[in-house]
């Protein structure tokens, strides 16, 4: 089997796999049928209808003004961004970069929060608040009542693999609690990854009215009152309009982790040889370019979380392909450059919102075509011009 081949099967054996996930099947199953039974759908806690929290008695707890981002850009960056043909609706102007997102704080009550489904549920429509519709049945009948204020990340996603999304919920979360003048206790699961834990406790440490309360996946959590944190659809760039909250994270981090030991002149190259997708297919010709100009091939999954954020801080120059593993820039504190590779039809206005906040330098290396999650390959050439540069 030749290695596009390999890449192609790899591809499409992950979708068959997920789309037959005996998860998959149990939630359509169970939408056409029990469902549909008023009183099997309570006992088994089937949920299939979601409402926006506005939709439900509320109060906002938000000031009620979007969160807007005004960035001087260099006409290099201007350039680049003016390549996208999507993505930047109403951002770009001749020389700015202006980010704006509208996070809002909705205290409501009446609520459940199911951790086994990762979803917040107004008790008396039975609507889903926050989290996608998963009917995957359950008998539990174990409640904890939490009194006082609440936020919950019990919804937030899981694992390695969803790296980022925790980072990016984690933002709206840090400024919620600027909302509230009261002690809150922010809602974990008790099954945290490591990344997860060392980061919320980080911030627990920073905030002394708040108070991390892990819940067990198999208990109905029933909070006094809740406050649902989210922020409105903005281009995905506009993500990175709380560039406060990001680099909090990152500041936190590096004190839990402790400082690092130099060099702190490093030239990293993120490899994904270890990686099912988005894998450069002649990584072994790009080699003697990457050996030529001094950068290291480094696999990010192979280190513990501290060890990634170490290498962060020891970092001057950083090449990627775009992916997770590009959100551990924040963690560099000090000004650094991150080289992008991605193939350009796949690829997203993104990374520049990050990276020109911090003031980072960014260039974007010229990619072979192909479809998301594709292999893809990279010019030597290309690459020898962009190191150089």
């Amino acid at each position: 089997m030749t290695v596009n081949n390999r890449f192609f099967v790899a591809r499409w054996s992950r979708a068959l796999r997920k789309a037959l996930a005996t998860k998959v099947i149990v939630d359509l199953a169970m939408r056409a049928t029990l469902a549909g039974i008023g009183p099997a759908a309570r006992w088994l806690h089937l949920y299939t209808r979601k409402a926006d929290p506005g939709s439900v008695p509320h109060r906002r707890v938000d000031p009620g003004q979007p969160v807007v981002q005004r960035i001087p850009i260099d006409a290099v960056m201007e350039a680049h961004l003016r390549c996208y043909s999507h993505g930047l609706e109403g951002c770009l102007a001749p020389g700015l970069l202006t980010l704006t997102a509208d996070p809002r704080g909705y205290e409501v009550q009446d609520c459940d929060i199911i951790p086994w489904l990762g979803v917040t549920v107004h008790r008396p429509t039975r609507q889903i608040l926050e989290g996608g519709v998963d009917a995957q049945p359950r008998v539990v009948s174990a409640v904890r009542e939490v009194p006082g204020v609440c936020l919950s990340v019990v919804g937030s996603p899981r694992g390695h693999n969803q790296y980022y999304h925790f980072h990016e919920n984690l933002t709206v979360i840090i400024r919620a609690l600027s909302w509230i003048d009261e002690p809150v206790t922010l809602l974990v699961r008790r099954q945290l990854s490591s990344f997860q834990r060392v980061t919320l406790e980080a911030l627990a440490r920073r905030r002394p009215n708040l108070t991390l309360l892990e819940v067990d996946n198999m208990e109905i959590v029933r909070p006094e009152r809740l406050v649902i944190a989210r922020r409105e659809p903005c281009p995905m760039i506009c993500w990175f309009a709380l560039i406060d909250e990001w680099r909090e994270i990152g500041a936190m981090v590096r004190e839990a982790y402790g400082p690092a030991e130099g060099p702190f002149n490093r030239k990293l190259h993120l490899t994904r040889r270890r990686q099912k997708l988005r894998r450069l297919i002649n990584e072994a010709d790009l080699a003697p370019v990457f050996e030529r100009n001094g950068y290291e091939a480094i696999a990010p999954e192979t280190l513990p979380h501290a060890g990634q954020v170490h290498l962060m801080m020891q970092a001057s120059k950083v090449v990627a392909v775009e992916g997770a593993a590009v959100t551990n820039i924040i963690f560099s504190g000090k000004p650094i450059k991150l080289y992008l590779m991605s193939p350009w039809e796949t690829l997203n206005p993104f990374w520049e919102g990050l990276t020109t906040q911090l003031g980072y330098g960014f260039a974007y290396i010229e990619s072979g075509k192909a479809g998301w999650n594709d292999a893809f390959e990279v010019d030597p050439a290309d690459l020898e011009r962009a190191l150089v540069d």
